[in-house]
């Protein structure tokens, strides 16, 4: 497969750009570490790693790691609340699987949410029925783990799709529910039978890209044009362009969520020369969203290439049409379009 320019990104250390259009694939091919260092100058402890421009695919890194190149100072430890207040409770750094949940008892956590991992966290004292209270010393993301019977005590928190289990006989699971609070807000929850509550730097990131889920649309669902038609191709029902005049297939698709969206073409080409075609997005009053130049290369029999463009800015909750449009192109076969 070839997916040079499949995802383009650039990566800023501290608001200024280190590496413009990086492409993984074009650097690294398939199954291969791609390492890249960059000199940056650190002021009070802080370096922000950013991707500030995303011109395919997602931004994605496996690891960062950081050095000194002189004898430095470690900056001072920065906590991200103060004047803890609650019966039993006891501040912690770096949550992980198998710590102790509660002060009390030995029940330990099993499963964690992954994104609790590394964590501050509040290690609460079992049937503690005085409320917690702190002060936030930054903008913070709280996290508090409860059991179902108790989430009626969390005013304004947003329920997430993760949990946490404990290793109490059957795996007793605890729902999660996040707030974000304001730098000196003051944090009062209702602790009784709490599982722990979490506590993270606020952060815009979005969650990892490859467990956002992804919706498959294919030739069942597409409208085509009369130069279009659909074949038994590879075992599967699939799009064929059939001959060069212009080519338009249309798919209703729906998003759940107002997000960015990427949306990805699979399609063999037979054909010896590119075939450039567009790839649209138009809203339910058909305004025309996306419209964006793509390149169909020539693929080996039985194998699949794959195209992929974003929305670039957020799109809401609701139905849509992703239309390609290209000429030039007999016997193209396009087998389906992911959403993500």
């Amino acid at each position: 497969m070839e997916a040079a320019g499949m995802r383009l990104f650039d990566v800023a250390v501290n608001g200024q750009t280190v590496i413009k259009d990086l492409d993984i694939w074009k650097e690294a091919g398939a199954n291969h570490a791609l390492k890249k260092t960059v000199t940056a100058k650190v002021s009070n402890g802080l370096l922000r790693i950013s991707f500030p421009n995303t011109k395919a695919g997602q931004a994605i890194i496996a690891a960062i790691a950081i050095a000194a190149n002189k004898q430095v100072k470690p900056a001072p430890a920065f906590e991200m609340i103060r004047d803890l207040k609650c019966n039993g409770c006891v501040y912690n750094a770096w949550l992980d699987e198998g710590d102790k949940l509660f002060t009390n008892q030995a029940t330990r956590i099993y499963k964690l949410a992954p994104a609790l991992f590394g964590a501050d966290w509040i290690r609460t004292s079992r049937n503690n029925n005085t409320k917690l209270q702190f002060v936030a010393n930054d903008t913070i993301d709280v996290y508090v783990g409860v059991t179902e019977e108790h989430a009626s005590t969390l005013k304004d928190f947003e329920r997430l799709s993760d949990s946490i289990v404990s290793d109490e006989p059957g795996g007793k699971k605890y729902d999660i529910y996040r707030k974000r609070f304001e730098a000196g807000s003051e944090v009062v929850i209702d602790s009784k039978d709490m599982g722990l509550i979490g506590i993270l730097p606020a952060t815009n990131m979005q969650p990892a890209y490859d467990l956002k889920p992804t919706t498959s649309y294919k030739a069942a669902v597409a409208v085509l044009n009369n130069n279009v038609g659909k074949e038994m191709v590879a075992g599967g029902e699939r799009t064929v362009v059939k001959n060069n005049e212009p080519a338009e297939i249309t798919w209703p698709i729906a998003t759940g969520v107002a997000d960015v969206y990427s949306i990805t073409v699979k399609y063999n080409s037979p054909l010896e020369q590119d075939v450039t075609g567009t790839l649209q997005l138009f809203d339910v009053g058909n305004n025309k969203m996306v419209d964006e130049a793509v390149v169909f290369k020539t693929t080996r029999p039985g194998k699949w290439n794959y195209i992929t463009i974003n929305t670039r800015s957020m799109i809401n909750a609701g139905s849509y049409k992703v239309k390609l449009i290209t000429r030039n192109a007999n016997g193209l076969i396009v087998s389906n379009i992911d959403i993500q």
